[in-house]
């Protein structure tokens, strides 16, 4: 079986603004075509993940596997690397 794949940006782009590693802090910003969708504040001491907005905006992209569950648990994964 021959086929192809598209690779195309779907305009949702995470921006990690602060990087705290005394307090092991670290805050994210998800955006959708340049617009903030979502702040999300990383506690690693406490095992925490703190949010506000959603992805409700985007939820169209599920069907491309992104999802609010799956987007808060990459944005830990980062901030423990």
């Amino acid at each position: 079986m021959t086929g192809y794949a598209q690779y195309r940006p779907i305009g949702l782009k995470t921006e990690y603004t602060h990087v705290d590693l005394e307090k092991q802090l670290v805050k994210a910003i998800v955006k959708y075509k340049g617009k903030k969708i979502i702040t999300v504040t990383v506690d690693l001491l406490a095992d925490s993940i703190q949010k506000v907005g959603g992805l409700e905006e985007v939820s169209h992209l599920e069907v491309h596997g992104i999802n609010e569950h799956d987007t808060l648990i990459m944005i830990k994964q980062m901030a423990e690397f």
